[in-house]
Order: structure tokens, then C-alpha cells, then sequence
């Protein structure tokens, strides 16, 4: 399932909250009741954005900006960070999917060129279900029109592309990795069952092998490759993480960089393809 990270506003500038309802909150909500239930709709991998420290652009977010293959971009509110996170998708001439609100009149390019989608501010329950439907139905739409690029490089005839980031070596990788987990540990509530709600509880090794997924698809995506899904197998002391790939083989050296990110959390892991998985699953 290809993955959409969101980029949008979290936090309400306190001169527009009366013209929202006066709820401050309220790009929460359409985060909850409207994007993600679209993007899922869309049959994609919905990325929220990072709302710790909303006004600051994590190391996370700029590696979701590279990796990520659609990124949903909603410019209510002209709201400083998204237009700076959607310039470095740009820059990567990557696909991009552009939306705003009904009371956002202007953005600062021709919305009729990028087929720019208005969902309705209010978010009211009534209309929801189709306000759903219509951003599912867009996100689907700009997909198959982006081709895997950028539609801002058409409309502005930009010619260089930026190059992203590559790791200057495996251990590098391995310090990322252990960041990358402090991070979205620290935005955690519950860990190993520490929560202050007895009742709430998160698999430690799904936790690690989610930071190893992530680190892989960025190695599998430089060589061309697609990562197709991923799963875990076993219990205990013998857990063995499966990534399947399409589009051709991992190189030896793509693998040896795979298989030291998941060392560093204890797990094993086979590398095999989508193709090999169905033959087994039906008898060939």
C-alpha cells in the first residue's frame, strides 16, 4: 500500500479562531474526522504530521517529505511550515496532492492549473460521509495525474531537481534509527505498558520493527525498488521481520545496511518478494 504523509496546519493562528467557531482545535478535527478516513478510502497509508512542537520542522517530517509517494497538502490558512514543507516536495519534483478550505479564498498560485480540491470548513457531521467520498475521489485523481511528479514543476518550468539525502554510512543510518525511535517515543503516551491507563499497552517489538520498516523502505526505495508489505513471524526470542519487495532484487550491500538496522534492535530479517509469498500461499 503506497503511503500519504499529510501536511497541514495543526495549530490555529489566534486572529482566525472566531472565523472557525471559535475552536482552537480544529485542524485537529479535520485531521481525525476528514483526512484520515479519506486517505484510508484512497486504499493509501495515511502518514499524520507531527504535532509535537507543531511550529518546527522535525528531521522526521523532511524524510517523509523524500520517501513518502503522495503527499496531501492542505494550504488553509496559508500557514507558514506547510508552505515550506511543501517547497521541499517540490524540490524533489514528487507527487503532490493540494487542498484548502472554504474559507481560505486565496492561495498564492492559479488553484484551476493544479486542480486545487475546496472541502467545506465546517466539517459538519450531515455532510461528512460526502466530503469523504470527494476528497477520496481527489486524492485517487491527483495521484494518476502526478505520474510519479510534481505538477508545480510544469506549472512554474522549473528544471533542476534536488537530490535527497544520502546516508554517509551505516553507522549514520544506525544513529538515525536510534533518534528517529527517541522521537516518536518521546510523542508516545504508552510504552511497555508504563502508561498511567493500565488498560493501554504497545508491543515492544512491533514498536522497534515499525523504526526498521521505515529505515529499510528509504534503503529499498534508493535502489528503485518498491517495498510491497511487511510483517512479523514468531514470538519470544525468535521473531524474524519479512520485508516483500517488487521491481527487482535488493543489492548485497542494500541488504547487509538492511540487516544491520534490524541487529541494532535484535530481530532477524528476509528480505523475499511479493510474487514468491503468492506462489507459496497457492501451491507453486
Amino acid at each position: 500500500m503506497a503511503d500519504c504523509l499529510i501536511i497541514m496546519p495543526i495549530s490555529m493562528p489566534v486572529e482566525r479562531v472566531k472565523d472557525y467557531g471559535g475552536d482552537a482545535n480544529h485542524f485537529r478535527h479535520v485531521l481525525e474526522d476528514l483526512f484520515l478516513p479519506a486517505v484510508k478510502k484512497a486504499d493509501l497509508n495515511p502518514i499524520p504530521p507531527v504535532t509535537k512542537a507543531a511550529d518546527l520542522i522535525h528531521a522526521e517530517v523532511v524524510s517523509n517529505l523524500e520517501t513518502a509517494d503522495l503527499v496531501l497538502c492542505d494550504m488553509s490558512t496559508h500557514d507558514a511550515k506547510v508552505f515550506f514543507e511543501l517547497g521541499i516536495r517540490t524540490s524533489l519534483d514528487k507527487p503532490i496532492c493540494l487542498v484548502k478550505d472554504s474559507l481560505t479564498t486565496k492561495v498564492p498560485f492559479d488553484t484551476a492549473l493544479l486542480n486545487c480540491h475546496t472541502y467545506d470548513a465546517s466539517i459538519a457531521a450531515r455532510i461528512l460521509d460526502s466530503e469523504i467520498d470527494r476528497l477520496a475521489q481527489h486524492l485517487t485523481s491527483s495521484q494518476a495525474k502526478c505520474q510519479g511528479q510534481n505538477p508545480l514543476w510544469k506549472h512554474f518550468g522549473l528544471t533542476a531537481k534536488a537530490e535527497g539525502r544520502e546516508a554517509e554510512s551505516p553507522i549514520e543510518e544506525k544513529l538515525d534509527l536510534v533518534i528517529e525511535s527517541l522521537e516518536r517515543l518521546e510523542r508516545t503516551d504508552v510504552f511497555f505498558g508504563l502508561s498511567k491507563d493500565p488498560a493501554a499497552h504497545i508491543d515492544p517489538i512491533a514498536y522497534l520493527a515499525h523504526g526498521v520498516v521505515r529505515r529499510a523502505h528509504e534503503i529499498i526505495r534508493r535502489e528503485g525498488l518498491q517495498l510491497d508489505n511487511s510483517f512479523l513471524q514468531g514470538s519470544g526470542g525468535r521473531v524474524r521481520l519479512t520485508l516483500l519487495v517488487s521491481g527487482g532484487d535488493l543489492s548485497e550491500d542494500g541488504m547487509e545496511r538492511v540487516q544491520e538496522m534490524a541487529d541494532l534492535t535484535g530481530l532477524a530479517v528476509h528480505v523475499g518478494s511479493q510474487k514468491m509469498k503468492d506462489d507459496s500461499s497457492s501451491g507453486r
